[in-house]
C-alpha cells in the first residue's frame, strides 16, 4: 500500500497530462460489452454461465469456439462454445431488446457449423481417410456420401442495463423464434414451420430504483434471487452504475460516477462475488478502465460545445479518473511500484507523470 510521500510538487510543475485514448474519433472500448467478455469468455466463466442455466460440467468437457464472421465486416460473436462436442452454444449480450436476434445468430451459426465441416475434413486426412495432397475441402464432404455429425444448438440471449418500470416482468425468461419474422406469421397459428430457431432470452436489466437500492442497501431485485451466480452479479454491476448515472445526469460528475464503480467493486471483493476477475489485478483494471469520461459526456448530453471546452473536460476527466484508480488500487492493498506500472499502463504515462500522480494523491489524502 502507498505510505509517505516526497517532497511537494506545485501544480504549474506538473507535465501536461494527455486526453482520453481513442480509436479515431471513437473511444477504444465499451464499458458493459468488454466487461461481458472480459467475464464470460473463460472457460471458468463458461462453467458459471452453464450452471446458471442448470447444467453442471467439468471444465475439461468445454471448447472455446469463438466466430470471427465473414457476414458481419470481420465482428466476432459474443461467446460460442462446445460442451462435449455434443452441444453447440450461441450466446450474446444486449442492453436491448433486438428483434432480429434470432436472425443474427443464425448466421452466426452456419458460419459455425462450417468450421466444424472443416475440421471433420482434416481429421480425415489426418486419419489418411483422405489422402493429405487432396484438394478436397468441407464442400467437397458436403456432397459426398458420408453423414457429417452435427452437435446440437443452443442460443441464448442477455439482456443487461436499465429498463423502465413498466416494462418489469417478474419472468426473467423469454423466447424468441425465428418464425416471428416470417411474413406468414400468424400469432393465432401454431403451426410448425420448417426452419425454426429459438432463442432463449433473459432480462436482467434493472430499473434505476433498484440501481440504488443495490448501492445504497446491497438489495437484489427479489425475480433475479440472490448473487450466487456471476451472471447476476455481472448485471448488477452493470445495471447500479448506469441507473446510477441516469439518475444523477443532470449533476453527476465524474468523481462521483468513478466513486459508484470503486464502492462496488470494493464491496464484491470483500464478499467474494467477481473474485475470478477482481482478485486478478489486471482484471480489476480492466473493469475500471472501462469506466471512462466519455461515458459520462453521454449521460449528461455534453458532447455539444465549443472544441476547446471539451478537450478541457477530458483532460480534467482523465486527471481525476487516475486519482480515483490509485485510491482503488490502493484500498485494495496493491504496492506503490504495482500502482505505478499499472499507471503507466493503463494511462500511457511516463514513469515520471505517474511518480508525480502518486505524490499529489498522498498529499491530497494527507489534507
Amino acid at each position: 500500500m502507498l505510505c509517505g510521500c516526497k517532497e511537494r510538487r506545485g501544480k504549474g510543475n506538473f507535465i501536461r497530462r494527455f486526453s482520453v485514448r481513442e480509436k479515431g474519433d471513437k473511444m477504444d472500448f465499451k464499458f458493459a460489452d468488454t466487461t461481458f467478455k472480459l467475464i464470460f469468455q473463460s472457460l471458468e466463466g463458461i462453467q458459471n454461465l452453464l450452471s446458471f442455466l442448470g447444467m453442471d460440467c467439468e471444465i475439461s468437457d468445454i471448447e472455446k469456439k469463438m466466430i470471427t464472421s465473414t457476414i458481419f465486416e470481420s465482428r466476432e460473436n459474443d461467446l460460442s462454445f462446445l460442451l462435449n462436442q455434443t452441444y453447440y452454444y450461441f450466446m450474446e449480450h444486449q442492453s436491448s431488446n433486438c428483434p432480429n436476434m434470432p436472425f443474427r445468430l443464425l448466421l452466426y451459426i452456419v458460419e459455425g457449423l462450417q468450421d466444424i465441416a472443416r475440421m471433420e475434413m482434416k481429421q480425415m486426412k489426418e486419419s489418411k481417410k483422405v489422402p493429405k495432397t487432396s484438394e478436397a475441402s468441407e464442400i467437397t464432404l458436403l456432397y459426398s456420401d458420408k453423414l457429417i455429425h452435427l452437435p446440437e444448438i443452443k442460443c441464448y440471449n442477455f439482456l443487461t442495463g436499465i429498463v423502465p418500470v413498466k416494462q418489469v416482468k417478474n419472468d426473467i425468461s423469454s423466447d424468441m423464434r425465428l418464425s416471428d419474422a416470417y411474413k406468414s406469421y400468424n400469432r393465432n397459428n401454431t403451426k410448425n414451420f420448417d426452419l425454426e430457431l429459438v432463442v432463449h432470452s433473459f432480462d436482467l436489466r434493472i430499473t434505476k430504483e433498484e440501481a440504488v437500492n443495490f448501492y445504497d442497501n446491497h438489495k437484489v431485485p427479489e425475480r433475479f434471487g440472490t448473487l450466487e451466480y456471476e451472471l447476476i452479479q455481472y448485471a448488477m454491476l452493470v445495471g447500479t452504475y448506469k441507473g446510477i448515472c441516469r439518475l444523477e445526469k443532470n449533476t453527476i460528475t465524474s468523481n462521483r460516477a468513478e466513486k459508484v464503480i470503486r464502492d462496488i467493486l470494493l464491496w464484491y471483493k470483500k464478499q467474494g462475488y467477481l473474485q475470478r476477475i477482481l482478485n486478478n489485478r489486471e482484471g480489476t483494471n480492466m473493469i475500471y478502465d472501462m469506466l471512462t469520461r466519455e461515458d459520462l459526456y453521454k449521460e449528461q448530453g455534453r458532447m455539444e460545445g465549443r472544441e476547446e471546452g471539451r478537450e478541457e473536460g477530458r483532460e480534467e476527466g482523465r486527471e481525476e479518473g487516475i486519482f480515483a484508480m490509485i485510491a482503488l488500487l490502493n484500498e485494495m492493498g496493491m504496492g506503490a511500484a504495482n500502482i505505478l506500472k499499472e499507471l503507466k499502463k493503463r494511462f500511457w504515462l511516463s514513469e515520471e507523470e505517474a511518480s508525480a500522480y502518486i505524490q499529489e494523491y498522498l498529499i491530497k489524502k494527507q489534507e
